[in-house]
């Protein structure tokens, strides 16, 4: 089978096969991705997209006007500090608060 060399990154490629490097398609110019692997930390969970009622449910609750400021808040003054939200949950544990 003839070779040809891919037009966007220069391998090797079959004329009607999508590049292996970039997934650039030589003949229509269209490019397909393989699917990311997942790193092996995660191989073995058992990952799961949530039903349309729990989805719908989470869109209800979720305020997106009140998390972008959450976050800006963050952005802008550096989010809580480890040791005081550890002596936060310890004065709400013993009571003290």
């Amino acid at each position: 089978m003839q070779k040809i060399k891919c037009p966007t990154c220069g391998s090797e490629t079959a004329p009607d096969a999508a590049c292996p490097s970039c997934g650039q398609a030589a003949s229509n110019g269209a490019t397909t991705r393989p699917e990311p692997t997942p790193p092996p930390e995660v191989s073995r969970w058992n990952i799961e997209h949530g039903s349309p009622d729990v989805l719908a449910w989470a869109r209800q609750t979720f305020d997106e006007a009140e998390f972008l400021r959450a976050l800006r808040e963050v952005e802008r003054d550096g989010g809580v500090q480890i040791d005081d939200l550890i002596a936060e949950i310890e004065r709400k544990l013993n009571g003290t608060v």
